[in-house]
């Protein structure tokens, strides 16, 4: 991969207009977010408070993209139940607080490492999909 680092000129603005525009037409976009992290000196914290941010944003632009045409084309029995909507608030509830349990367990270096792992676990799957292994 080139030399990807958010915290370089350009790179934050491309990424995120890549990443927002991915994320908005097919989905899912955190795998090539974190290429943009890997090679960075930012901490762990600083790392997942980004990816956070960036992660809210980018739902929130789903969320309106997506459901008003959605209500406007099929109207308000289209859009998920309200009691799904009420549970995933408490779940990622939870699922934050023990994500901050084992990022406080991990060290930077070990983070990064994960990230690594993670990513290109995630990219050879994809590929295996495309290809049609899968």
């Amino acid at each position: 991969i080139a030399d990807l680092d958010i915290q370089k000129p350009w790179q934050a603005e491309g990424a995120g207009f890549v990443v927002q525009a991915l994320n908005t037409t097919a989905g899912v976009a955190g795998p090539l977010l974190d290429q943009f992290f890997v090679r960075t000196d930012m901490t762990r914290h600083a790392i997942v408070a980004t990816k956070a941010v960036t992660q809210v944003l980018a739902h929130f632009v789903k969320i309106v993209f997506w459901s008003v045409p959605v209500v406007a084309a099929a109207g308000v029995k289209a859009l998920p139940p309200w009691w799904l909507i009420l549970g995933a608030v408490p779940l990622s509830m939870l699922g934050t607080t023990l994500g901050g349990m084992v990022l406080q367990r991990m060290s930077d270096v070990n983070f990064k490492r994960w990230m690594r792992y993670i990513v290109t676990a995630i990219g050879a799957v994809m590929l295996m999909k495309a290809a049609g292994w899968l």
